[in-house]
């Protein structure tokens, strides 16, 4: 992953289209901030930032996944199931899409480690949610699949 912040032109689709809302969103909440500032915007709201992560094309999106992954470290995501889910459906997404996420490979790996190993303190619903480590473990696996990892 390259340790430069992704610049406005890096958070861009293309072809670009006229106005791209998620564009917006995820630049006016990440847009050209380090990984220490984006993790402040984060934790702010851990539920409506995940999304972010969805609708960024693969730059952004590698560079900022660890911002997730420090708060599922944190004492706070104790509990928090939601963000296990938006989490799977964000990489997923990026999969579905044939996105290049490579360089997010060793962080997805973590989350998932991480997840899987601490499944009990975020207090899964699983009426909601169904059992989740069957996706992590899946997620886990399409990175070895594809040899980045």
């Amino acid at each position: 992953m390259s340790a430069d912040i992704p610049t406005q032109a890096d958070f861009q689709l293309l072809p670009r289209r006229k106005y791209d809302p998620d564009h917006c969103h995820t630049w006016e909440h990440f847009g050209g901030r380090t990984l220490d500032e984006a993790y402040v915007v984060f934790r702010e709201n851990p539920l409506r930032y995940p999304e972010d992560l969805m609708w960024m094309v693969p730059k952004p999106f590698c560079f900022y996944l660890p911002v997730a992954l420090r708060y599922l470290q944190s004492a706070e995501a104790s509990g928090d199931s939601d963000i296990i889910s938006c989490l799977a459906s964000d990489i997923e997404f990026h999969f579905s899409c044939g996105h290049d996420i490579q360089a997010a490979f060793p962080c997805i790996q973590a989350i998932c480690d991480y997840v899987l190993s601490h499944y009990s303190e975020y207090d899964v619903i699983e009426e909601i949610y169904g059992n989740l480590r069957p996706r992590c473990e899946g997620l886990r696996k399409k990175t070895w699949e594809q040899g980045a990892v």
